[in-house]
């Protein structure tokens, strides 16, 4: 917008401006964002997917996958609990217990799996990997010993339980005081749970304990080292979130932007209309944020603009009008002052020789008639818009000549010419060569005391070259006022058409005036066609 107002700021003139301006589709800057705010929904959705995989892995592992597991324990434990009730004497366990299944005291019902899903502890004869996960049962007699082992390798016969399993002392005291119990041991590496039920004989006094113990868990380190159930859960989890949140954020920057791009291509409409040259556009604003300020400093900058173009309008007709004084002070002085000049030198030589020689008076003033006439032409083109009417429709080259012949009748100065073919000139270069020409003869006549003049018109390569020596006393160029009319007029109507003016004088050497005008492309060299209109 700054530049905008920089080129209009400076135009000339008030012809419209038309700048280059872009346009837009109508919904490119809302498309834009509307994919923004969807661009920015995927990467906040996979950002909150990947914290809430770790957040629910964290609680599915660390708090749901326990509590199943020791449902699960105390199950089983009740399961032996009970059977081992059955199967006891009065008041004390079957010697003979064992989990083994098809022996003698099997705590095992006939049939039963011995899957880990199902309500058992298999029984693990040799040392089990430490990878899967492992349900052990142990029937406690009173004194803490073991009396069976599902897992005879790791928890010895008749060994002291509480040394071998977690947490074992109280949880066994509690059981055989009547209590149940259980408990477990999680970490982010490894997870366990185990309950204690008592054994009851049939005075309901409790002669036993079942202690089970489930570990090798899934824990928070298997969905790490499992990249493909790692990837289920966090694609799974992102495309449900993405269905959801994709369209609503889409709707919300369409709304959201719809009164902004509404803004917007107002605005972009009176800038328009402004570099086209409305000035009187204006912009209404809407809110007092970043849009509303630059409506503000548009509606600003057209004002400003418009009254700079009115500034400008009114210096350019006062320029042209201070022109246009110029233009006439230099024909005036390149015209009719040089004619009055020598109209006010042949009357006064009239005078001189009316009481001497009146024969000689008549030629004078028959001379004086002329340059009358001519100086009565001359104000009439200028009040005409100062068009020079002696001269319409004449050959450029044959007004020089004409001019030439003249000046040196009325001076008694002799002149010779040397004309080669010439271009065609328009009629406004042609004049103010032209009158540039006549003020330099006016000079001769009137400062130089010259008896001779020599002039030369010839084309060099694209230049138009004119010179005009003559032979009298000459003069130091820089004794010269800045202020002389004739040499000042002279240099300011070569600058406006693209000339040059050079001056060359020595004291007792004569003057020398050379003029060089650079031809337009395709202009014609044969002279017999160029005219002053």
């Amino acid at each position: 917008m700054q530049n905008l107002y920089e080129t209009l700021r400076h135009r000339k003139n008030n012809s419209p401006v038309h700048l280059p301006i872009r346009r837009e589709r109508g919904a490119g800057l809302q498309l834009r964002m509307t994919l923004s705010y969807i661009w920015v929904t995927v990467i906040l959705v996979f950002v909150l997917e990947i914290l809430a995989t770790i957040g629910l892995s964290l609680i599915f592992f660390l708090v749901v996958t326990p509590y199943v597991y020791t449902l699960n324990a105390k199950q089983v434990a009740q399961h032996y609990a009970l059977i081992a009730s059955l199967h006891a004497q009065a008041d004390a366990l079957d010697p003979q217990s064992t989990f083994q299944s098809g022996q003698a005291g099997t705590l095992v019902l006939p049939g039963q799996s011995t899957s880990p899903d199902a309500v058992s502890a298999p029984y693990i004869a040799t040392r089990a990997p430490g990878t899967k996960i492992l349900v052990v049962a142990l029937l406690i007699a009173p004194d803490g010993s073991i009396v069976a082992s599902s897992y005879p390798q790791r928890y010895p016969l008749h060994a002291l339980a509480s040394s071998l399993v977690p947490g074992g002392g109280p949880l066994i005291r509690g059981a055989f005081a009547g209590t149940e119990g259980s408990g477990q041991e999680t970490t982010l590496t490894a997870s366990s749970v185990y309950t204690v039920e008592a054994v009851w004989s049939r005075q309901i006094r409790p002669i036993g304990a079942i202690y089970v113990q489930i570990t090798n868990l899934p824990s928070v380190r298997d969905i790490f080292t499992s990249p493909a159930t790692w990837l289920r859960l966090f694609f799974l989890g992102g495309v449900v979130l993405l269905v959801i949140l994709a369209p609503i954020s889409g709707l919300f920057g369409m709304l959201t932007m719809r009164g902004l791009i509404r803004r917007i291509r107002r605005l972009v409409e009176a800038t328009s209309r402004l570099a086209e040259g409305d000035y009187a556009q204006r912009v209404s604003i809407g809110r007092q944020d970043e849009i509303g300020q630059l409506e503000g400093h548009f509606n600003q900058m057209a004002l400003q603009l418009a009254g700079s173009m009115q500034q400008q309008q009114l210096l350019t007709e006062q320029n042209a009008r201070l022109a246009e004084r110029a233009r006439m002070s230099r024909d005036l002085h390149d015209s009719i002052k040089q004619q009055i000049f020598a109209l006010a030198t042949q009357v006064g030589a009239a005078l001189t020789l009316f009481d001497h020689k009146p024969e000689m008076v008549r030629a004078h003033l028959e001379i004086a008639s002329e340059l009358a006439y001519q100086a009565r032409q001359e104000l009439t083109a200028l009040i005409q818009e100062l068009r020079p009417s002696p001269q319409i429709e004449k050959e450029f080259v044959q007004v020089l000549r004409d001019e030439l012949e003249r000046w040196s009748r009325q001076n008694a100065i002799e002149v010779d010419m040397n004309f080669q073919d010439g271009p065609q000139l328009p009629g406004a270069i042609a004049r103010e060569l032209v009158r540039v020409i006549q003020e330099a003869l006016s000079n001769v006549a009137r400062h130089s005391q010259a008896t001779r003049v020599q002039f030369s018109l010839k084309q060099e390569n694209e230049q138009l070259l004119m010179v005009l020596a003559d032979n009298g006393r000459g003069f130091d160029p820089t004794t010269v006022s800045s202020q002389s009319v004739g040499l000042r007029s002279m240099q300011e109507r070569l600058e406006e058409i693209g000339g040059t003016f050079q001056l060359q004088s020595e004291a007792g050497q004569g003057t020398r005036i050379v003029v060089r005008y650079t031809l337009p492309p395709g202009v014609p060299r044969s002279a017999s066609e160029g005219s002053i209109s």
